[in-house]
């Protein structure tokens, strides 16, 4: 591919060891939708850049088995729209999303909030050193979800801010049959509900590490395991700083977490 050129068309290429979106059309002005740019990237290179710019996108973008996704430290994934998630994953594996910002409109009262990074039936994700703002609102919603039949998961050194709300809206989620779960470094600090909530896990599964994280500014608790008599088996918690959440730091429901 020649340095410039922009691939187009109605076809699909596959097998490039790298791409950057820019080669697909995507524009980083903050006001064209880069949505199709971005997913024909995804499909046609295991490692693909997203260069400096805010991509603005109105539907998911939907990694696909292998990717290996690099955000430019001055990288914004910037979404407007109805309850969306940003990236979504289902249903692949060995994906890594790292670097960058992705922000979105919870700001907007016609919306509702959806997730930053939504992840269901994937084995060997890792989200690391992400910039996720303004996920969240009275509807619910997540910076990360991650949302049944998710195994080898690290979620490492993210920032997680501005999201608002109740009914369960959190920093990260981790719900139902997830296993073998590394939830590490982040900071998570929105003004919602729940700072990283462990909720539903599988008392068969578990093996969940949520370790060395700051936790803060929480209008409920910090960090909950097992909540709604569901067991929180095999999941490990410490050596987090929780500090002003109204209610609780800490909420164990069940005695099955190592605290």
């Amino acid at each position: 591919v020649e340095r410039g050129a922009v691939i187009d068309g109605a076809g699909t290429l596959s097998g490039l060891d790298s791409a950057r979106i820019e080669w697909f059309g995507a524009v980083g002005d903050g006001a064209t939708n880069n949505t199709t740019a971005i997913n024909k990237a995804l499909a046609a290179a295991k490692k693909v850049y997203l260069g400096s710019g805010t991509f603005y996108v109105e539907s998911s973008i939907t990694p696909v088995t292998n990717n290996e996704i690099v955000l430019d430290k001055n990288c914004i994934i910037q979404a407007n729209a109805n309850n969306l998630n940003i990236f979504s994953l289902d249903t692949v594996n060995n994906v890594s999303i790292t670097g960058g910002k992705i922000v979105g409109d919870n700001t907007n009262d016609s919306f509702t909030s959806g997730n930053g990074i939504y992840a269901s039936t994937v084995t060997g994700l890792k989200v690391e050193g992400v910039t996720i703002t303004n996920i969240g609102d009275n509807s619910g919603g997540a910076g990360i979800l991650l949302y049944s039949g998710v195994v080898d998961a690290k979620i490492l050194n993210n920032s997680i801010s501005g999201g608002t709300g109740n009914s369960g809206a959190s920093d990260i989620i981790v719900y139902g049959a997830c296993e073998n779960t590394l939830i590490s470094g982040n900071d998570c600090t929105s003004s919602n509900d729940i700072g990283i909530y462990a909720n539903a896990i599988s008392s068969s599964l578990g093996k969940m590490r949520i370790v060395n994280n700051y936790v803060a500014n929480h209008t409920r608790h910090g960090i909950v395991t097992g909540y709604d008599t569901y067991n929180s088996m095999g999941v490990i918690v410490d050596g987090n700083n929780v500090v002003d959440c109204l209610s609780t730091g800490i909420y164990v429901q069940s005695n099955e977490a190592a605290v």
